[in-house]
């Protein structure tokens, strides 16, 4: 019997195999979800390109998700004074996750 997963299921399922929370305790890094790219924007991509790509169903909801650390971007201070034991969780950290969904015709 083969199994059809939806491609939602398919991302939390990659997420869920790799283990990204005992991973990013290991490395202590939290992650979080820094944009998500809905199935009707990359539909209208690919009709504006005019790209022989078949349609990404609507109802799997994302094609793609970026997942970034916490502590990325730059620290931009808001006044002049310094407050004491105040966490600054920006720090210019690099580390991402890419998932994206694409539909390859058999």
């Amino acid at each position: 019997m083969l199994l059809q997963l939806h491609p939602h299921n398919l991302m939390l399922l990659w997420l869920h195999r790799h283990n990204l929370t005992s991973y990013t305790e290991q490395i202590t890094l939290l992650f979080c979800v820094r944009s998500n790219k809905t199935a009707v924007t990359g539909n209208a991509i690919i009709a504006s390109r005019q790209s022989k790509a078949p349609p990404i169903p609507e109802e799997w909801g994302f094609y793609a998700k970026t997942f970034e650390c916490t502590h990325a971007g730059k620290y931009a201070p808001r006044g002049e004074g310094q407050r004491p034991h105040q966490n600054v969780r920006p720090l210019g950290c690099k580390a991402q996750i890419n998932l994206c969904v694409s539909i390859k015709s058999t």
